[in-house]
């Protein structure tokens, strides 16, 4: 999966286990396109010319990349890019002499030599239609080694995809591919995972939907013992009518025949009705949903919509019919004899039984729905390590050509105009900035160690960040100091790390005033600072540390002001703040930092509220099962208790009587519901946080 592009280059020169390799920028890729009134922020990926091959994908309209056009640089006419189709449509009206023509991406030309096919996506990682952010598709392709889009030695932000050879098993690519990038990287062991390519798309939400499936299925068992209980109740006051016709003349065969259409009639209505149902609920969670594979293009299919309402209309039918046949096998001269009390009676301690077993698997989904509801709420509890109280957040990329890293200072120049900018909004009480903020992304991990002679080299990840940041952030200091305004590029490079680091790297020793060394070159530990979570509340905090903006800038800039009220009133002003320092650049996200942390759980939360939802509905089910059971009970034994009322029995007992009766069967279905969670423990616990 992630590689750097020097040990991309190792596998495709060495590996005799794939056809071909290819890799594309995973988390890398905004831009700003122009020739509108504003830049359009769009996606940009970087790649090499062997992807599309890899793929077996051909481009609509002209043609891919060459290997030659890798590496263009800037001015060179062999600067291309091939767009998608998308965009083709929504942004140039689907032009047919697009090929040929520039387009301005970060301020510099591309030519366009090509237009994907519809719908093509790398990853199929999709946004729901609330409009959550979608890592899968890209407006345009560039050859990796254009301008911006570098090699990026030493960054593990390569995705990569392989065809294998005819012949090769997966374990043989993946003992390959560890050997030589073994061989390539010694001090480390490799990191890289070979994995199927469905595998990669569907990472983490195999479990998940088979919770659901799960839960499905317990509904659908609830909704028959419901449809079984009822028949049974339904067949107590008709057993003496079958055995009547039965006695006069009429057939079984006629009868069972009666009795199969009385169900198949109810299936089918019951079936229409549940996907009438399906259309408008379908919509609704796809609205609600989290961005997982495919999200939005779930809708309700003809051929599973037929599977669901034959599964359903099958289901009503057996259900129904099982009892019905039970009450008509006993034989007409009893029937007619025991007047169907006896019948009746037996058939009820059934119907219980039916009961039971509803009210027991409700009681394992109304468990599993409120375990689930703790777990989130202890997720939200988690301290991420600062404060994300009423901070706005407002995210750019900076292109290369005006602000990389070759031209010193430019970036730290830019990022300081811009905050005193911010500092006038009105309802800002202060601002800082860096290069990412913890939540929704973790920035790049960078190869670290204590000294130059280490063999074995941590990755923890890097923040660059602006003066006064740590205090901004609310991110306790334990050591030293944090950055000053002095840390500039003049100054003797500087670094703050966070406990965990400092442990890993010097062990119970103080850290101030030590040298630490990553790609850049070395830097000396000032300060040390609390832990911090990135990206999930539910993983451990990782290794990180912070150096001044001033001294390692980087092209991609995010915002964030401490605001009065709510964060989302002051949103206008900071985008408008940083166009007025410079007005070409687009904007790639802007929200609260709260609002992150909260989409970070998303997927946590939607599970919560299907699981909730089933269980409420399961609760629906067998209260309706319970109380139609009971109301046809009482309705036999309307003559009974007429009686024993004519003898003088109190109508509190009567109707005592009744309600033990129907909460003996729920206590029991409660009993063994608690005994089935019980049991499910190990498959609830893989769901559950704290």
């Amino acid at each position: 999966t992630r590689l750097m592009y020097s040990q991309y280059r190792a596998l495709r020169e060495q590996s005799t286990a794939f056809e071909d390799l290819a890799v594309y920028a995973g988390d890398w890729g905004e831009s700003a396109l122009g020739g509108g009134t504003r830049p359009e922020l769009v996606q940009v990926g970087p790649t090499t010319a062997s992807l599309m091959p890899v793929l077996g994908v051909t481009p609509t309209l002209g043609r891919w990349f060459l290997p030659e056009e890798e590496g263009a640089g800037a001015g060179d006419r062999a600067m291309v890019t091939v767009m998608s189709h998308e965009i083709w449509v929504r942004r140039f009206a689907a032009d047919g002499d697009i090929l040929g023509a520039s387009v301005t991406l970060n301020g510099l030309p591309y030519t366009v030599v090509g237009v994907l096919p519809p719908g093509f996506r790398l990853q199929w990682l999709s946004a729901s239609i609330t409009g959550a952010d979608d890592p899968g598709p890209r407006d345009f392709w560039v050859p990796v080694g254009s301008p911006e889009w570098g090699e990026a030695p030493g960054s593990t932000m390569w995705e990569a995809v392989g065809r294998l050879a005819e012949g090769v098993t997966l374990d043989q690519a993946r003992a390959e591919t560890g050997q030589i990038l073994r061989e390539t990287w010694p001090s480390r062991e490799p990191d890289a995972i070979v994995l199927p390519r469905l595998a990669e798309e569907v990472r983490g939400l195999g479990s998940p939907i088979l919770l659901l499936f799960g839960a499905t299925g317990l509904l659908l068992l609830i909704a028959c013992g419901n449809v079984a209980a009822l028949s049974l109740g339904e067949m107590h006051g008709r057993a003496q009518e079958v055995a009547t016709r039965a006695a006069i003349g009429a057939g079984w065969p006629r009868i069972i025949r009666q009795l199969i259409t009385e169900s198949l009639v109810l299936g089918v209505l019951g079936s229409a009705l549940g996907a009438l149902f399906a259309v408008v609920g379908t919509k609704l969670l796809v609205a609600m949903a989290p961005p997982i594979p495919r999200i939005d293009q779930v809708q309700v299919d003809s051929g599973v919509l037929l599977f669901a309402a034959g599964l359903g209309t099958f289901s009503g039918v057996l259900f129904g019919l099982a009892p019905a046949l039970s009450s008509v096998r006993a034989a007409v001269g009893s029937i007619l004899r025991a007047g169907g009390r006896t019948g009746s009676r037996r058939q009820a301690g059934s119907g219980r039984w039916v009961l039971t077993g509803e009210v027991a698997l409700t009681v394992v989904l109304l468990i599993a729905s409120g375990l689930l509801a703790r777990s989130l709420n202890h997720l939200f509890g988690v301290d991420p390590g600062f404060n994300p109280r009423n901070l706005a957040t407002v995210e750019v990329g900076l292109p290369d050509a005006r602000y990389g890293w070759n031209l010193k200072g430019a970036a730290a120049g830019f990022v300081d105009q811009v905050l005193r900018e911010m500092e006038a909004i009105p309802g800002v009480e202060a601002v800082s900035a860096a290069n990412l903020l913890p939540f929704p992304d973790s920035p790049a991990e960078w190869g670290s160690r204590a000294n130059r002679e280490d063999s074995t080299y941590l990755m923890p990840e890097l923040y660059n960040v602006a003066p006064g940041y740590l205090d901004f952030m609310d991110i306790p200091l334990l050591e030293g100091r944090g950055f000053f305004p002095s840390d500039d590029g003049d100054a003797p490079p500087v670094a703050v790390v966070s406990r965990s680091l400092a442990r890993a790297l010097w062990g119970d020793r103080s850290p101030l005033g030590r040298e630490m060394f990553y790609p850049l070159g070395g830097v000396t530990v000032v300060g040390v600072v609390g832990d911090t979570r990135q990206a999930s509340l539910q993983n451990e905090p990782p290794l990180t540390f912070y150096v001044p903006f001033a001294q390692h800038s980087r092209t991609r800039v995010t915002f964030a002001a401490r605001t009065r009220g709510e964060p989302q009133e002051v949103l206008p002003s900071m985008r408008e703040a940083l166009w007025r320092v410079d007005g070409e650049l687009a904007v790639t996200a802007s929200g609260s930092l709260e609002g992150a942390i909260e989409s970070s759980a998303s997927e946590e939360r939607y599970r919560t509220l299907l699981m909730t939802t089933f269980a409420l509905l399961a609760t629906a089910l067998a209260a309706v099962g319970i109380g139609g059971v009971t109301a046809r009970q009482v309705s036999l034994r309307t003559r009974e208790l007429g009686i024993r009322k004519a003898l003088g029995a109190e109508d509190a007992a009567l109707l005592g009587g009744v309600i033990r009766s129907a909460s003996l069967t729920g206590a029991l279905g409660v009993g063994l519901g608690l005994a089935g969670a019980y049991l499910l423990r190990p498959v609830l616990a893989a769901f559950l946080f704290g």
